[in-house]
């Protein structure tokens, strides 16, 4: 196994970590500054952002119950492996996407499913509704628009996986701002779906290290409909 590593070119616009070529404007951060200058450094912060939490919320059509703040992206992605996958479970990929997923698989030895893209780069909706819907099967992760082909899979597709499937769907949609096109509509009627978004591209603040995506919170026994949780 080899490590991720990424080449930093010294050059003015790099394209390997698809960032933003521009700066967050200075009165932004002046007023995150201000804000952090106003905090008592020697306490630990909040355990729970509730006004992160809030905000975003609003933002989404979210209680802050149902949102999750984390360190950028790939912590979020581990924290879903943690709490989905354990020795032997299956996962099961869309690729060829973003190369994370495959390694968090590695560290928590799952047993992972890789169904190819079609011809025309679409997603095999068929083939993944038939995989995600095998026993132990825990986690299917499916990114739209797709890392690095820019395939999208609609909600009505991911609605079909999602119900075939015996354990969590998620949808990373990190670059959903240059599609317009999301299935976070399907919170409100499945409780193993989550939704992924970050600051760190059309958003241009990768610096930040903010990610949120929305998913299931703990639904009562026999209730399929989600209550949707944020992570950030």
């Amino acid at each position: 196994m080899h490590g991720y590593t990424l080449v930093q070119p010294a050059c003015p616009v790099k394209l390997n970590q698809n960032e933003c070529p521009f700066d967050v404007p200075d009165e932004i951060k002046r007023e995150v500054l201000d804000e952090a200058m106003g905090r008592n450094w020697g306490r630990y912060p909040d355990f729970v952002p509730t006004e992160v939490k809030t905000r975003l919320g609003e933002r989404h059509g979210l209680g802050p119950d149902h949102i999750l703040v984390g360190n950028g992206s790939n912590e979020l992605i581990q924290a879903t492996f943690l709490a989905a996958v354990g020795r032997g479970d299956r996962v099961v990929l869309s690729v060829p996407t973003f190369t994370v997923y495959a390694l968090m698989n590695t560290v928590m030895d799952g047993d992972l499913c890789q169904v190819l893209l079609k011809e025309g780069l679409t997603f095999d909706v068929d083939r993944l509704a038939e995989e995600a819907a095998k026993p132990g099967t825990k986690l299917v992760i499916l990114c739209s628009p797709n890392n690095p082909t820019g395939s999208m899979i609609t909600p009505e597709e991911v609605a079909r996986i999602a119900t075939t499937a015996t354990g969590l769907v998620v949808v990373d949609e990190a670059y959903f701002e240059f599609c317009g096109v999301s299935s976070i509509g399907l919170l409100e009627h499945f409780s193993n779906v989550i939704i992924t978004r970050t600051f760190s591209k059309a958003l241009g603040a990768a610096g930040l290290r903010l990610r949120l995506s929305h998913g299931p919170s703990r639904p009562r026994a026999g209730d399929r409909k989600s209550q949707a949780a944020l992570q950030c």
